[in-house]
């Protein structure tokens, strides 16, 4: 509650014996001026999800000319993405540095991207020259860190089918790995903060987890999702009360 701060005195107002009101100071409490309580703004909790995609840097798909990156599939990045690139041990493409990070500048169709070294030069499209490589350039990628956030307090949770749903399509693929980031928010319960899960799409913008990929993989072990009461405690002179806060 925003009206509340952790360690300071309230006044109680008495109701019934399991309801009160709490009033900022004696007076206010004698006179049944209560504080008003609004609900407290929260952080929402999020899946962490990292995209890799994969690139041979060979002259088929590396165009020294254009400075372009050309993908087998939709990359899905927009300008200004954030990607870590990382050459696996092989040789790095000429023009980058292995294991830096760079930002997107979208191409002109869905499968192609430029790399700008900061986020003003991916704004005003200075792409980064780079050239291919032709003598077993093997394996390199992009990576990118995408956080879906939702809100455990309205129906974006469903505890009864136990899916999360989402306001934009969530772009993922059952057996895809997640990382549940609480940020704070103690919500919503038996999902452990930090810990990896593993999706079973429902629809395109609606999931499940499960706790390990081969569950997911059968569409079994579905996460049971529940919603917890956020509690705060007054301590009186009779003792220690806890009540469920207002969120």
């Amino acid at each position: 509650m925003a009206e509340l701060v952790s360690g300071n005195s309230y006044y109680i107002i008495y109701l019934d014996d399991y309801t009160i009101q709490l009033a900022a100071s004696s007076d206010s409490a004698q006179n049944s001026m209560a504080l008003d309580f609004t609900p407290a703004t929260l952080a929402k909790p999020a899946l962490k999800h990292l995209d890799v995609l994969t690139i041979t840097p060979d002259s088929a798909t590396v165009d020294g000319v254009n400075d372009t990156l050309t993908f087998g599939a939709a990359h899905n990045l927009e300008t200004g993405d954030v990607v870590l690139y990382q050459n696996d041990g092989h040789d790095t493409v000429p023009g980058l540095v292995a294991d830096r990070i760079y930002y997107v500048i979208e191409g002109n169709n869905p499968n192609t991207i430029q790399l700008a070294r900061n986020f003003s030069d991916a704004q005003t499209s200075k792409a980064i020259d780079i050239e291919a490589l032709n003598n077993e350039p093997g394996v390199h990628t992009l990576s990118r860190s995408r956080y879906l956030e939702f809100a455990p307090d309205t129906n974006e949770v469903d505890v009864i089918d136990n899916t999360i749903t989402f306001n934009n399509a969530h772009d993922l693929e059952t057996c895809d790995t997640v990382i549940f980031e609480s940020k704070g928010n103690s919500h919503i319960a038996n999902l452990v903060d930090g810990r990896i899960y593993y999706v079973i799409v429902q629809d395109a913008l609606t999931i499940q987890l499960a706790e390990s990929k081969v569950q997911a993989a059968d569409n079994m072990g579905v996460v049971d999702l529940e919603l917890a009461p956020v509690a705060m405690v007054l301590e009186t002179a009779g003792g220690d009360v806890t009540a469920t806060a207002i969120t």
